[in-house]
């Protein structure tokens, strides 16, 4: 596991990390809370033709960015807004009074993720594949 107050250049091991587990260069998918401070992290772990969703700005809105890494390998960054407090407080509501629950196909502990991700690859799921951290 890595901490990114441990290791600030997390970029380029959770890139390995992510093709020693899947075979692919990098992670298809980043969800990017950090801003101007961590997403050229996030653009070194992405893989080519992946995805990075900028959620927050926590560390800055101000960024110098590596552009390169954006076009040269055609990755997508993809701002994602999340509405107000009222809005998830209103959206929790609804789902409590209709007592709506996600689908769960199956749950793994952390320790067993390749064995999540297999079930995954074999798209034999219905609802969600889950990983129970601690």
């Amino acid at each position: 596991m890595l901490n990114y107050r441990e290791t600030p250049e997390w970029g380029r091991p959770v890139k390995a990390l992510a093709t020693a587990w899947t075979g692919r260069d990098g992670v298809d998918h980043v969800v990017e809370l950090g801003g101007g401070d961590t997403l050229a992290q996030s653009l070194r772990a992405v893989r080519a033709g992946g995805t990075v969703s900028l959620i927050g700005v926590l560390g800055g809105n101000r960024v110098d960015l590596p552009l390169g890494l954006v076009v040269t390998r055609a990755v997508r960054l993809q701002g994602v807004t999340v509405g107000s407090r009222d809005d998830f407080l209103a959206m929790c509501s609804a789902m409590a009074r209709v007592q709506m629950r996600p689908v769960v196909d199956s749950i793994y502990p952390f320790e067993a993720l390749h064995d999540a991700m297999a079930h995954l690859k074999n798209g034999q799921h219905f609802g969600k594949v889950c990983l129970q951290v601690a």
